[in-house]
Formats: structure tokens, sequence, C-alpha cells
């Protein structure tokens, strides 16, 4: 091997090393944190969320493919952020510490009304606007045992949709879309309050 080699090869382990030591743990769990699968569900009217927790939402155009709508609370981009529902200390720092598991997940419910959403002046969609069922699960994650859950509907269609929000068309159906309700934090913050006393107000 040449010298050449001998420093490419060096700076590839060095570049290696420093990519794991600053990468983040719970990011590189991101898709078994989006994918998570119970192996129990033993449901317990007193179980609340404690110890060291991670929080996922899923939101209504989630793809498990890609993970595309999935998001780790106090995380924005990939990177570090104030998580938005409860203290920072709370938060598990890998995988491993994590004691409760909490899952938000937006689900489909009934159907509202169709109506006509603009992305420009010449493109528009016809859009199909159900209710957003808000689906709470809290998980043991050291057992994967669903310990609580609540569901709640979110019907109220705010002003404005954001583009990013729509489901879009699929082959055969090119100027229709979906649109699920989105839940607002505060909506988020009220139904994770039946499960903690921890849960920030701002």
């Amino acid at each position: 091997m040449t010298d050449r080699s001998n420093l490419a090869a060096i700076v590839a382990l060095v570049w290696v090393f420093l990519l794991d030591g600053c990468g983040d743990a719970i990011q590189k769990r991101r898709h078994e944190l989006c994918t998570f699968a119970l192996a129990n569900r033993q449901l317990d009217p007193s179980a609340k969320i404690d110890g060291r927790i991670a929080v996922v939402y899923l939101g209504g155009g989630y793809d498990p493919k890609f993970d595309n709508g999935c998001d780790i609370d106090g995380y924005s981009g990939g990177y570090k952020a104030e998580p938005r529902y409860f203290p920072v200390q709370m938060y598990a720092q890998s995988p491993d510490e994590i004691d409760t598991l909490v899952i938000i997940a937006l689900r489909k419910g009934d159907f509202i009304k169709t109506t006509n959403f603009q992305m420009t002046q010449s493109v528009g969609w016809t859009t199909d606007v159900y209710a957003g069922q808000l689906v709470i699960s809290v998980i043991n994650f050291k057992t994967s045992t669903l310990v609580q859950n609540s569901v709640r509907a979110i019907d109220k269609i705010p002003d404005k949709i954001e583009a990013k929000d729509l489901i879009y068309p699929k082959r055969g159906a090119p100027d229709h879309a979906e649109y699920v309700v989105e839940p607002k934090i505060d909506d988020i913050r009220s139904s994770l309050r039946e499960f903690s006393t921890d849960v920030r107000n701002d």
C-alpha cells in the first residue's frame, strides 16, 4: 500500500470515528422509532409517562418506506432543537435510556367536505378534507408494551392549509388530493396531559 493510500485510509478511519462520536444516537435509530412495532398490549389505567422518554409524531402523510412525515420531538431537520412537549431533561439521550416511548399519530377520520386548494393561480387541487384522529400511545419501551392510549377527533379546519400537509394525488386522479386536519400543538399537549403532569405550557 502506498503512502498516499495509507494516508487516505487513516483519514477515512478518523472521519468515521468523528461521525460516530458526534452523531446522535436517537437520530441514528430514527427509522426504528418511527416504525416501532409493539410486542404486547397490556393497558393500565394508572400508567403514566415517566422515566426517560422519546416522543415520535407521525403525520397524516407518513410514509414508513422513507420515514417521511415522521418527526422526533427535540429535533428539527435532523438537528437537536428545543422539545415542544416536555422539559428537555426528561428526554433520553440514547435508545438504551428510553423508558417510555410516546407515539403521537394522526389518522384519517370521518369525511368533512370537498373543497379546492389553490397551489398557484393556475394550479389547484380538488381536495377531500377529513377529520383527524389524534392517537396517543404510551409504550413501555423496555418491554415493547402498550400501556395507555387515547383517541381524539380533530375537526376544526384551519383558515390556511399548507401545501406540505396535502396528501398528493395518486395515479389516475391527477388533480385530486386529500387533507387530514392536523392537530395544533395545544391539542397534542392537552391530550398528553391525560398521562403526565409534566407537559409544557409554552
